[in-house]
């Protein structure tokens, strides 16, 4: 028999009992920057019912937890972040940091992808905001292609 007393499971990051408190609780998480309990708690609102505020704030909340990861330098885990973010809260997965993390990791290829996909689509539509994300897309792919493999 162990000496060590055994230490209670991790508490979850809401034990109320009514939807409002749960929404409180989150809300509370998600203000005071703990982004990963935000996520565990919108997550379990939005099972039960999925109204619009809740799931604005699960998006909130990934995106908080995902710049975190990658203030840490944990770009990959950031990555998987946003990912999750955009399937699950129906956001472009494109729009915001994204694009850099990618480049930071060295997937360039990937990036380069969506960019011929974007420029494809660009050449179909009018002028407008699709030029400006080209733009910026290029703008931020540039300096990574200039020591890229040459097969890139």
């Amino acid at each position: 028999m162990s000496r060590h007393s055994v230490r209670p499971g991790k508490k979850p990051p809401f034990v109320a009992n009514t939807p409002d408190k749960q929404a409180a609780s989150a809300l509370d998480h998600l203000q005071r920057g703990r982004f990963r309990d935000a996520v565990e708690c919108y997550k379990a609102l939005v099972k039960t019912e999925p109204r619009p505020e809740w799931l604005a704030g699960l998006c909130s909340a990934y995106e908080g937890r995902a710049r975190a990861l990658a203030a840490k330098d944990m770009r990959r885990e950031a990555i998987a972040m946003w990912r999750s973010r955009a399937e699950v809260c129906h956001k472009p997965l494109w729009e915001g940091p994204y694009a850099s993390w990618l480049i930071a990791e060295g997937q360039v290829a990937e990036v380069l992808g969506y960019l011929s996909t974007r420029n494809a689509a660009a050449s179909d539509a009018p002028q407008g905001s699709a030029d400006d994300e080209i733009a910026t897309l290029q703008a931020q792919l540039a300096p990574a292609l200039l020591c890229a493999d040459e097969a890139l």
